[in-house]
């Protein structure tokens, strides 16, 4: 026998893997096994509930009008081992089987991935997204932390009951009749949770996502830095501030590590304004990560520094520093710039957010 939460279980009905990291994270199998009772009681206490019944007024959730939803787009290859680990980049648990009822998956610090089933008395608790690879007919609660932007994805979606933050809904009566497509639950504008054919997780109308960050800003939680953002704003913080002194001082700056004498001082301001380019793109890629904006961060930033190049560029010519042919990329630029604005001014109308 093995202990698993404190109690003794058989091997094959405990969630386990040898990283100790993933074993941490984890909490394998409830007391009382299929128990009913005792697993509504356990569930409370995971989703912070404070009351002894069911909410007094609970709203079933709604699907909305589905277009012709189709599967996923793309399929995911995954190397498991043990049947769970963690990716410490990304700070997702990914677990290979399905959960039998009595189970109880907690991971607060980010998405959980199940490539398998949900069983009903069965729950899964996550700090961010939730997705099943399988059915989901137990229950799910995504942002455990208080984040309502977070989203639960399944190829069948048949839960008991779902939690996104601290919303609340009913899954659909026994016997409903299920779509032929993946969902995705997520809480809409109104503030209630709604299902919508999963095209790709997170493709929230911009309504919807300005709403979520609306409420989000008012709650003090609108800023989420991961790991990954973090790398990306100190990046982006230090190519921009390289940049920004090659363009002041071009020739001290570039003697600190190069003969300055090999290069034109107008050309090391070229190499000081791509800098700061490149340098916004970081920073614009881990704001739009840390709002919730996905990649329109990145998005927007190109918008921002190939205006900058274009205007730099054309100072530098103006100063004669630099051959006037160096207008031609700074025209590209000012292009691309403005195709790009377009393009996400037009996203602003679409159905889907870029």
């Amino acid at each position: 026998m093995l202990k698993c939460a404190g109690h003794e279980v058989s091997p094959e009905t405990c969630l386990y893997a040898k990283n100790q990291v993933v074993a941490n994270e984890m909490v394998g199998v409830l007391k009382g096994v299929g128990k009913a009772p005792q697993y509504r009681e356990e569930w409370r206490s995971v989703a912070n509930r404070t009351d002894d019944a069911a909410p007094a007024a609970v709203e079933p959730w709604r699907r909305v009008q589905r277009a012709d939803g189709g599967m996923a787009r793309s399929a995911w290859k995954l190397e498991l081992s043990e049947g769970v680990w963690i990716s410490q980049v990304l700070n997702t648990l990914i677990v290979k089987r399905t959960l039998r009822g009595g189970q109880l998956l907690k991971h607060p610090d980010g998405d959980v991935v199940i490539l398998g089933d949900v069983n009903r008395e069965s729950a899964v608790v996550a700090g961010g997204d939730v997705v099943v690879w399988g059915a989901l007919r137990g229950e799910v609660h995504a942002g455990c932390n208080g984040d309502d932007s977070s989203e639960i994805m399944a190829l069948e979606m048949e839960p008991t009951a779902i939690r996104i933050a601290s919303k609340y809904a009913a899954g659909p009566e026994d016997g409903a009749d299920a779509p032929a497509y993946p969902e995705v639950a997520r809480v809409d504008a109104d503030g209630a949770i709604t299902l919508d054919p999963a095209t790709r997780l997170g493709a929230a109308s911009p309504s919807v996502r300005a709403a979520t960050l609306a409420r989000r800003r008012a709650s003090g939680s609108a800023v989420n830095w991961s790991p990954a953002a973090k790398a990306s704003l100190f990046t982006g913080a230090y190519i921009t501030a390289v940049g920004f002194l090659l363009l002041v001082a071009p020739v001290t700056i570039f003697s600190l590590l190069f003969d300055p004498r090999t290069i034109a001082p107008g050309w090391i301001q070229v190499f000081g304004t791509l800098c700061v380019a490149f340098g916004t793109y970081y920073l614009g890629a881990a704001w739009g990560d840390a709002n919730g904006g996905g990649a329109r961060g990145f998005y927007a930033a190109t918008v921002v520094g190939r205006s900058a190049i274009f205007l730099t560029f054309c100072m530098l010519v103006a100063a004669r520093a630099v051959q006037q042919s160096l207008l031609v990329l700074g025209i590209v630029n000012l292009l691309g710039a403005l195709a790009m604005f377009t393009a996400l001014r037009n996203a602003s109308t679409s159905n889907l957010y870029l």
